[in-house]
């Protein structure tokens, strides 16, 4: 069963979006047109993760991947 919680993510000054965690992982989900159709929907699955800190970025726990994509627009 997912649980989703509210997300409003700025990124280059565009805000919204939902996150959605499952069995899987954690999926960050867009529908702005503003945003690269690539990056509407970008999932980190948990065994992807290779690091859970105790770090906070504004009100959300900082992960860290194992392989590191650089995203383009």
């Amino acid at each position: 069963m997912k649980q989703y919680y509210a997300a409003s993510l700025c990124r280059e000054g565009i805000l919204g979006g939902g996150i959605a965690a499952d069995d899987d992982g954690i999926t960050y989900k867009t529908g702005k047109v503003t945003v690269s159709s690539r990056l509407r929907n970008l999932e980190m699955k948990y065994r992807n993760i290779q690091d859970f800190s105790h770090k906070w970025v504004l009100c959300f726990p900082v992960f860290t991947k194992k392989t590191v994509q650089k995203a383009r627009a």
